[in-house]
This record gives structure tokens, sequence and C-alpha cells, in this order.
């Protein structure tokens, strides 16, 4: 008996060693519909951790990123390399539901399958890597552990996209009094594996890629980076590997430090990587709103998205003089418009003040929004006023202010870094003006991280070369199309975009767009304010037709449909509002075309009420008539060119 006891024992020993031994060093979770797979694994090579992300069609699984190598860099704790795998959680599955006020869809579904990976480094101080594991694309980030303050010298993310296809990305802007601020100009369908131009400081997110059949967005999202601060990517990425880059040392004039210093246990960005085998997925995503924290506030009846006139982009000194505001005011009041804007150097305005603009625009049913410089010490630009938004207990008393003579919104320009410290100042801009019931806009910014969802009041941000520079870049005509058709597919696919569109008279760079183009970025771009840039002069010139449209556009959207495109070329987007469908498309080179997409989402029997290219750049065609119930719609444009089609039932 005893011999058979001691046998027992010995063997049931060799199966705990053995069962220790072969404790697995990786593991794959996928989905909730499966057609999403991530695979997290040790390196055997370097003992550190690496991940891929699979994209799964009809069986078949293809990798959207390749291994690619985790890690994070903090005081003197190395957690890149030499790690020991404690092990893999089983995976969770994380339902979420939440309404956006403002976005490209009103009502947002997210399942994802969440697990953890826990490693420890030779000084036995662990970390963790937190996966989501969504329909759409898959989110990391790290959890440090620990009770003390610490200082992250570095990540060694990487994403490893496939060699052979196309990329769509714009370089991490060089530091200047002006920039960074996301506003150079996309590059148009380069191989993958391009390095950054070299008067660069790297790769800016959104990377968008079309490679190994599948279409890949990359970028960070998440109320952390107010603490963590903004990444971008080095400037090489040899054989497909882009790698994070913390913002330059020199940004914000050297004020704070580009490395974080934060309190453990500490979660960092998310890693956002979105793919699919349609640009479906990357344009109609709501990963990076998802990854945000729900909003704490509970009264948010003052939150009202809608369009606003804007008199700067056409008559600069409008802002310091009332009299030259009035007419703009007019015509938001004429086309139902809810706001004006109020931009720089209000304070030395002439001829009234900024009190007599509100009283005077609240009696035409128009709410005043104003602009403000973000600094301080961080810029030098001396746009007015300076100063306030920088400093708490100003920014508190200002927007007190706001609030009581009428202000409902405020545009805040040139944050111009990525920095901690910089980012911290927009979490206390949007705080403070959610207690004063004030809307957001931020400008010279960094780029969309989702933050809308948790604070609702931020409306629309920059991070882009915008028609703006009609006046400022004698290039911009010719990169405008063009990039014009690649926004929906990144920038604007992660949150929402300030491009201050449809200008259908000319600056001081005569744009090559048509003004049916034009209409059509009203549509086409989403924001929760959307600023028309036009003079008073060009609305008022246009057709009727293309002033009750005007005049009907919405600003916060139930649903967007991906119909037909691809970047550089053409675009074709739906977004609905109520019953009413808006189809917006336009032309992003230099022929004419025939665009063709497939209407089935459509009901049959409904109005469509199309506005089109005429014969010339600067005429507008228009139709109405009866869908059958043939799916597919064609659109003639002329080069550059562009339409807008509403569909009633």
């Amino acid at each position: 008996m005893k011999t058979r006891f001691l046998s027992a024992m010995i063997a049931l020993a060799f199966i705990v060693i053995a069962s220790s031994c072969s404790q697995s060093t990786s593991k794959e979770v996928s989905s909730p519909s499966g057609n999403i797979k991530v695979v997290v694994e040790q390196n055997p090579a370097t003992k550190g951790l690496s991940y891929k992300v699979l994209s799964v069609n009809n069986g078949t699984a293809t990798e959207a990123i390749q291994s690619s190598p985790l890690g994070i860099v903090y005081d003197n704790e190395d957690f890149s390399s030499n790690l020991t795998l404690k092990g893999f959680s089983e995976s969770s599955l994380v339902k979420d539901s939440y309404t956006l006020i403002a976005g490209k869809q009103s009502q947002v579904e997210a399942s994802c399958n969440e697990f953890t990976v826990t490693a420890v480094n030779p000084n036995q101080k662990e970390i963790q890597v937190r996966f989501r594991v969504y329909d759409d694309g898959v989110a990391f980030q790290y959890v440090l552990q620990g009770n003390e303050t610490v200082t992250i010298k570095s990540e060694a993310t990487g994403f490893s996209i496939p060699m052979g296809g196309k990329g769509w990305m714009h370089p991490y802007d060089k530091v200047t009094d002006w920039s960074p601020g996301y506003e150079t100009p996309y590059e148009n369908g380069i191989a993958v594996g391009t390095n950054a131009p070299a008067d660069r400081n790297g790769w800016a997110f959104p990377l968008v890629f079309n490679t190994n059949n599948l279409w890949i967005l990359v970028t960070e999202a998440g109320g952390e980076a107010f603490k963590y601060g903004g990444t971008h990517l080095q400037p090489n990425c040899e054989n497909g590997l882009y790698t994070i880059r913390f913002a330059e040392a020199d940004e914000a004039r050297g004020l704070c430090s580009n490395e974080p210093q934060v309190q453990l246990p500490f979660s960092t960005n998310w890693r956002v990587i979105a793919c699919g085998s349609t640009p479906s997925t990357i344009v109609e995503t709501n990963l990076t709103q998802t990854l945000n924290a729900a909003t704490p506030y509970t009264d948010l009846s003052w939150i009202k998205p809608g369009v606003a006139a804007w008199s700067w982009w056409s008559t600069p000194d409008s802002p310091k003089d009332f009299n030259l505001m009035v007419p703009f005011i007019d015509m938001a009041s004429e086309l139902g418009w809810p706001y004006f804007l109020v931009d720089a150097n209000w304070n030395i305005m002439k001829n009234g003040d900024l009190k007599k603009v509100c009283d005077y625009a609240a009696k035409k049913n128009v709410g005043i929004l104003v602009w403000y410089n973000s600094g301080g010490t961080n810029n030098v630009v001396t746009e007015m006023p300076r100063n306030i938004m920088c400093d708490s207990e100003k920014r508190k008393k200002e927007m007190k202010w706001m609030q009581e003579i009428g202000v409902k919104g405020i545009k805040v320009d040139f944050f111009q870094s990525d920095k901690p410290c910089i980012m911290q100042q927009y979490e206390d801009i949007l705080k403070d003006a959610m207690d004063a019931h004030i809307l957001v806009n931020f400008h010279g910014c960094t780029l969309p991280k989702g933050w809308e969802r948790t604070y609702p009041n931020l409306m629309t941000m920059e991070a882009i070369i915008g028609e703006e520079n009609y006046a400022f870049q004698s290039a911009y005509p010719a990169i405008a199309p063009v990039l014009n058709t690649i926004i929906p597919f990144g920038r604007n696919a992660v949150g929402p975009i300030d491009y201050t569109p449809t200008t259908f008279t000319n600056h001081k760079f005569p744009r090559l767009t048509t003004v049916a183009h034009e209409l059509a970025l009203s549509i086409l771009f989403q924001s929760g304010i959307v600023h028309i840039a036009d003079h008073v002069k060009g609305i008022e010139a246009a057709p009727d037709y293309v002033k009750k449209f005007l005049s009907e556009i919405p600003a916060a959207w139930d649903e967007t449909k991906y119909v037909t495109g691809t970047p550089g070329k053409e675009v074709v987007l739906a977004r609905r509002k109520g019953n009413i469908w808006y189809v917006a498309g336009i032309n992003g080179e230099n022929n004419t075309k025939e665009i063709t997409f497939d209407a089935s989402f459509l009901s049959n029997g409904t109005t469509m009420n199309l506005i089109s290219d005429g014969t010339n750049q600067q005429e507008f065609a228009w139709d109405s008539k009866q869908q059958s119930e043939t799916p597919k719609i064609t659109v003639k444009t002329l080069p550059y060119g562009g339409f807008v089609a509403t569909f009633v039932k």
C-alpha cells in the first residue's frame, strides 16, 4: 500500500512539474463575432512581449499587424526584454453602450473580449498589458503597478505593417513658433515602410494602410493622455515597423518635460488598431470614443451642436470691429444657424464690445462663440486674449463672466505641443467649461482621442491643414482636392474636425475645387460645430436651393456609412439624421468622373434632391426625382467636383 501511494505521489509530482514547464507562452483571443483575433506571446530570443493582429474573413486569417514589440521603460525599470511571464488572465466579455451628442453615430453599442498579460522584470517589478478585442479592431494599454511616482523614459511599442501595400499619413511637424499642430499635408498612397521626411519629427497618428487586402487604421485614444501626453511615431520604419515616440523636448518653448511623470498605479494611452477587408471598418469605427470613460455629467441639455457663421476667413479684421461682424450674425439668423464665431483680437474691438455682440446676436437668436489664445509661456503668438486659458483662477473667472453675458462656446488656439503639461491643460479647460456650460473647440491642437465621450462639450478640434490656408499657402489649392478625399479615412475617422469648409468665393490663392465639391464638405466632414467659412456675399450669391440646403444641414449624426471611394481619388459617405439621409461625394482628381454607388441602404420610393456640378467650376446643378428600385446611382462630376443629395421618404 505504501509503495503504491509513494509511486502515485511521484507520478503526480512529475505531472505538476511537466505542467509548470509547459506553461503557455502565448495566448490567442478572438473578438465576440470572431472576425478579429489577437495573439500575444513571449519572444524566445529577447524574452520581451509581442503581439499580432489578424483579420478573419470566411474562416481565413490574414495578418493586419505582424509580430510587433511591446514594452515600456521607466526610471530604472525596463519592461522591454528579459521578462518572466507570469501568465494570462481568462478573457471576459465587456459590453458598452453610450450616446454621443455630436459624432458620426448617436447610439453606440460596443462589445469586446478583454484579457491581460502579466510579466515581471529582473527586479521583480510587475507590468500588465490590457488587451481589448473588438469586432472592428484591437486596443491595448500598459498597466504599471506600484505606489511611487515614476518618469516614463520610452515605449518599445511597435506596429509592424505587412509590406507591399500603400499608406496615407502625414509627418509630425518640426517645432516652430506655430507648430506642431498636425497641420502637415497627408502623403498620398506611399509605400509601407517609407521613412518620414528628413526635416520632420517622424510620422503622426492616425496611420492608414491598405495592405494584405486589408484596410488598417492605427491611432491612440483615451483620457490617460491628459497625464501621459500625446505620442507619435519615429521617423524610421524599416520593414514596416512603426514605433512610438514621445513629444519633442523643445515643444511648448521648453515648458515642462516630454517624459511623463506619473503616480503608480497608472494606465497609459490606448494603442488602437482598426482593421477590416473594406474601408467601411476604418471610416465607421467609434473605437477612440469607446475607449474613453463614460461622462460623469448628468445635465447635458445645454449642449447643442450646430452650424456657425465665421467672419475671420474673409475679413480677418472683423473681430476688431462690431460693425463688420453684424452682417454675419444677420446671415446666421436668416439661415437658422445657431452660432457665430468671434475670432482673435475681439478684446480690442471698436464700435462695441463682446457684451454688445452677445446682446445683438441674442435678439437674432444666434449664440456667440469666442476665440482665446491658449498661452501663456507655451507660445509667442501675439493674438489676443492671452494669459487666461492657461491660468486656473483667471480661466474660471473668465468663464463665469462669459456665462453671464451669454457666450455659448470658446475656441482655444495655439497649444502646439503634445507634452503632458499641455495635455493636462486640455482637460482643465474642458472641466471648467462644463461647469460654466460652455462649448469647446480646440485649434492649433493635438489629435482627437475620443475625449468627447467624457466631456460632451468638446464639439470639434482642428489638427488638420484646413481651408484657412487658401489665405496662407500658395501650394494649398493643389493639396486640397486630394486631402479632402483622404480625411474621411484618416483624420476625421478618429474624431471631429474643424476644417472650416464651404468656400464658394476665392481667397488669396484661388481654389481648384468646384462649388459643389465645397458644399459637399459640409456633410462629408463631421464636426459638432460646422464653421462655414465663406463671406456673406458668397453665400447670398448661391442659388436658393443651395441656401436652403445650408440652412438645414445637421452637425450631429445618428448613423454614418461608407458608400464608396479610395483615399486620394474619390469618396462618398452617407449620413443619417432622423429619417433623412444625406449623401456627399467628391472627386479628388483632375478629370471628369461618373461616380456610381450602391444606394440599397435607402428605402424605395424616397425622393432624391441632388445638388451637383454645373457646366463650370462656379456653377451648381439641381435635380429632384423619385428613386426607383434600382439600387445604383450615378452622378457626373467635373474635375475636382462633387455633389450632395438628400433622400426623404
